[in-house]
């Protein structure tokens, strides 16, 4: 059975108009030198859903410290996922080689499977579909 795939133009739509009410996050805004949308932004997310215990603007000028930057040290990257974040780092190395190692062995090794293990007439019709497909983009000559 086929799946039915009528309704990805519906999520895509969905979420396109989510957009538009989504904040941009603040973080972000701060980090490329949009710092008014940003205080606008956390002033409209703290209007609309209060912090318990109070206001919360003086614990975040105290403990977070953003700055704007061009780009980030390759050095401070291997830094922090080495000393700082050793585990998320091995989990990441592990799940990057396994996903590697995972696409060789399926997308490297199809065709073998393919010549190998399918029936002859199976075979037969990709060779003259490849052939149709070489004759059209094959130039023709004068």
């Amino acid at each position: 059975m086929v799946p039915r795939r009528g309704n990805d133009g519906c999520k895509g739509l969905v979420i396109f108009l989510m957009r538009f009410w989504i904040p941009e996050s603040p973080r972000w805004l701060i980090t490329h030198g949009q710092s008014r949308r940003a205080a606008a932004t956390i002033a409209e997310i703290e209007e609309r859903c209060p912090p318990p215990g109070g206001d919360a603007k003086r614990a975040i000028r105290t403990t977070v410290r953003l700055r704007t930057r061009s780009h980030t040290p390759l050095a401070e990257v291997v830094r922090t996922s080495l000393q700082t974040y050793p585990q998320r780092a091995a989990v990441g190395l592990s799940l990057m080689a396994s996903q590697a190692f995972f696409y060789n062995a399926i997308f490297f090794t199809y065709a073998l499977i393919l010549t190998e293990a399918a029936p002859s007439h199976v075979l037969a019709t990709v060779h003259d579909f490849a052939r149709v497909v070489a004759r059209k983009i094959r130039p023709r000559s004068p």
